[in-house]
């Protein structure tokens, strides 16, 4: 286990980066990505409730990543624990793949969820 992992708290830098989004993007990116429900929505179903089209949910969702990828310091640690994981493992992984090092490696419960947030947020990297 690498040290800086220890340090490494995936739900509570979540749920500070998503507190530092206005609350339609906090909301969306959550139901999008199943962070709090574990069960991701679609677009049109999110798009339903807010009376908009489901290509505006995807440009808030597309405004609210770029937003979250500008966060440079929480995101910098997770970046590297992300990295580290490709690096050990020969670069090119399956998500569950991820999720079960992720849940190897530090020692708090990780959705798959959460796991794929970042993976999305993070990328191209």
């Amino acid at each position: 286990m690498n040290a800086y992992n220890d340090n490494l708290n995936l739900t509570e830098t979540t749920k500070s980066l998503l507190a530092s989004l206005d609350p339609r993007s906090k909301d969306v990116i959550s139901r999008r990505y199943g962070i709090e429900t574990d069960k991701p929505e679609t677009l049109e179903s999110i798009g339903r409730e807010y009376g908009i089209t489901r290509e505006r949910v995807r440009q808030i969702q597309s405004q609210a990543k770029k937003n979250l990828q500008a966060m440079n310091d929480m995101l910098n640690p997770v970046s590297e624990f992300f990295l580290t994981i490709f690096k050990d493992h020969g670069g090119i992984l399956a998500e569950d793949h991820v999720v079960a090092i992720t849940k190897e490696r530090l020692p708090e419960s990780v959705s798959p969820q959460v796991v794929a947030f970042y993976l999305d947020v993070l990328a191209p990297y």
